[in-house]
This record gives C-alpha cells, sequence and structure tokens, in this order.
C-alpha cells in the first residue's frame, strides 16, 4: 500500500474516533456527567463545565499529536502496515486515560459540593417500574433474533472446518493485511498454530457481535415512569431497530470474514467489490446504531430507576460490577450502548475474550513494525 494510500485510510477512522469522544457527554444519558450520577439540572454549573472543556481540549491535543506522529511514522521510517493500526489503539487508550482522570474529577468536586452546599441536591430519582407486558413481548423479539443470528454462524463455521481441511493448499506466508485495492502486502510463516489463530479469531468475533446483539435486545430497558404505554412502544420498537441493525452488521462481518478465508485458502487476493460492500454495510449498520443509541428510551432524565444506576457497582464509571444483578449488559454512564457486568459468569468470560482479542490484535500490530 503506498504511502498516501495509507494516510487516506487512517485519517477517516481517526477523525471518527476524535469526534466521537469530543461529544461522548452529549451521547450520554441525561442523568449522567462523565460516569458520575448528576441530575441534569446540576450539570450547567461552572466547574462541572470547565471539566468538560478540560477533556475536550486534550483530546483535541491528542489528536494533534497522534496525527504528526502518523505522518512520522508514514513519510519519515516508512512504517506504513504499522501506522494503520498502532495510531488507533494509542489514541483509543489515550482517550481512556483521559476520561478515567475525568470521571476522577467530577466525582471529586460532586462530594465537596455536597458537603459543601446544603441547597445542592444530585441524586437521580429512585422510582422503579416492573412491565410484565412489555418483558413478554420483548421475550418474543428474543427467541426471533436468536434463531436468525444462528444462520451466519452456522454456515460460517462448515466454511471454517472446510478451509481447515486445505491447511496444505495454503502458502507459505499467509496474508494478515490487505491494501484498498484487496492486494496482500503483509505476510506471516504459515503454520498451524497460526492459520488456526486467524480463521479461529474471524470465528470468534462473529460470535461477539451475535452476543453482543442478542444481549442489546434483552438488556434492561427503563421505562419512563410519566407515560408507562407510549414507553412500552417505544421501546419494543427500539428493541427491534437494534436486532435488525444488529443482524446487518453481523452479515457484513460473516462476508468479510468468508472473503479473507476464501483467500487464504485459495490464494487469492480478496475480492474487492465484496470487501467494498462488506465494510460500507459495516461502516452504515455501525453508524445507525450510534443514531439508535442516542435515542435510547434509557437516556430520558423520566426513565425508572435500575440496579446500575447506583454509583458503587461502578468501576470508573465504565466498568459494572454487581453480583446482585443478572444482567450481562447494561446501559453505560459514559458513552454510546452498554458495557458488561463483570461480575457475571457470561462477562468475565466476555472480558476474558476480549482481553484476548486485544492482546493479539497488539500483538499483530507490533509484528508489522519490523517488516
Amino acid at each position: 500500500m503506498s504511502k498516501t494510500a495509507s494516510l487516506l485510510l487512517l485519517l477517516p477512522n481517526l477523525i471518527i474516533i476524535y469526534l466521537l469522544f469530543y461529544n461522548m457527554q452529549f451521547f450520554t444519558g441525561k442523568k449522567q456527567f462523565y460516569g458520575v450520577s448528576i441530575k441534569k439540572d446540576y450539570i450547567d454549573i461552572k466547574e462541572f463545565k470547565n471539566l468538560d472543556k478540560r477533556f475536550k481540549s486534550l483530546n483535541t491535543l491528542g489528536f494533534i499529536i497522534i496525527i504528526l506522529s502518523s505522518l512520522i511514522l508514514i513519510y519519515k521510517f516508512e512504517k506504513v502496515a504499522f501506522a494503520s493500526s498502532f495510531p488507533i489503539l494509542m489514541y483509543i487508550t489515550y482517550n481512556f486515560f483521559i476520561y478515567v482522570n475525568t470521571h476522577n474529577k467530577v466525582k471529586l468536586l460532586k462530594h465537596k459540593l455536597l458537603s459543601t452546599e446544603t441547597k445542592v441536591d444530585f441524586e437521580i430519582s429512585t422510582k422503579s417500574v416492573v412491565d410484565v407486558t412489555f418483558l413478554n413481548e420483548r421475550n418474543t423479539i428474543l427467541k426471533k433474533f436468536k434463531f436468525i443470528y444462528l444462520i451466519p454462524n452456522f454456515i460460517l463455521f462448515i466454511f471454517c472446518l472446510f478451509a481447515m481441511t486445505k491447511y496444505n493448499n495454503i502458502s507459505n506466508s499467509i496474508p494478515i493485511h490487505w491494501s484498498l485495492f484487496g492486494i496482500a502486502d503483509n505476510f506471516i510463516e504459515k503454520s498451524i498454530s497460526n492459520v488456526s489463530l486467524i480463521i479461529g479469531s474471524l470465528f470468534l468475533i462473529n460470535i461477539v457481535i451475535s452476543v453482543l446483539g442478542f444481549n442489546s435486545i434483552k438488556s434492561r430497558i427503563k421505562i419512563d415512569t410519566e407515560n408507562i404505554t407510549e414507553s412500552r412502544l417505544e421501546s419494543l420498537k427500539y428493541l427491534n431497530k437494534i436486532g435488525f441493525t444488529f443482524l446487518v452488521l453481523l452479515i457484513s462481518i460473516f462476508i468479510m470474514s468468508v472473503n479473507i478465508i476464501a483467500s487464504i485458502i485459495f490464494n487469492l487476493n480478496l475480492n474487492t467489490i465484496v470487501s467494498i460492500l462488506s465494510t460500507l454495510l459495516m461502516f452504515i449498520s455501525s453508524i445507525y446504531l450510534i443514531i439508535i443509541f442516542i435515542k435510547s428510551p434509557n437516556l430520558k432524565s423520566t426513565s425508572s430507576f435500575s440496579p446500575d444506576d447506583d454509583e458503587k457497582y461502578w468501576i470508573w464509571g465504565s466498568i459494572y460490577n454487581n453480583p446482585n444483578d443478572p444482567s450481562f449488559m447494561v446501559q453505560k454512564k459514559f458513552g454510546i450502548g452498554w458495557t458488561i457486568n463483570l461480575a457475571t459468569s457470561l462477562g468475565k468470560v466476555f472480558f476474558i475474550i476480549t482481553g484476548a482479542l486485544l492482546i493479539w490484535a497488539v500483538f499483530i500490530t507490533f509484528q508489522t513494525l519490523f517488516i
């Protein structure tokens, strides 16, 4: 891949990440401020607004540094493959650390104001609602998508088994990176472990997306305490949108996985049309998921109280750990979508799998540094 093409592929990703983190508080629920539960009436206090400005300034500074570092890696050191992923990993890691720092400062400021200002009341409403009708209808939606999500995973599993039987046909160098036009430009040595790792990782990604999609539908919905009937209909429509959008995302990743595996076992370049189609589907479905999450019924200031609203079960406002809550996924306190409940068995498994995938991604990234 040429230096300019690499930069053109990298920049949109960095810009999207920058804009997401810059506007993350805007996308968060009305009862949360950088992972801390605060009534929306108090978020406009000067001290809190200053912390918001500080986070955005640090985010912008990090973005500029990462862009400059990427230019140096690509044009001075000619580490094109390394620069295609390392800056993204570094920028996400950097943003996580400045978020944790901001979260701690917000939490400290909240407790300080509570102890010094007698008229300040940050605590959110603890009114809860259990809608049995909604739960029954949600179960019907769950059964439908559970079956639908199994279909592409079953097909991919069969194809992965077929791919392993073709091990002897695979060339001695396995492609792990392709150019914009589907031409392999980065390789690792052929071995049973490397082939199994690549194919297994692709299958695992599909499983993870399916689990996320299913549990996104299954996750707790907070009914509006002021309009239960309308909120129920809105929430059911919301769950169906999530289910179908995750299906499109799953299909796009399924198509991409088959394309990659086929290119490995048949020693071919990636099919350009298939690659563009799957990438486009993935991008559109991901953007639409973000839009759906932003409009989540759970983000209303009048949504009912649930166990995940209690701050004592949160680490840095981003990791949920409540052994008394059976929910696998809960609404994030900062950001878009859901996070896992680390206290559940499935949560622990998911945490380990995610960690393993991240380690693998970092390992592959640093391998490209020496090419």
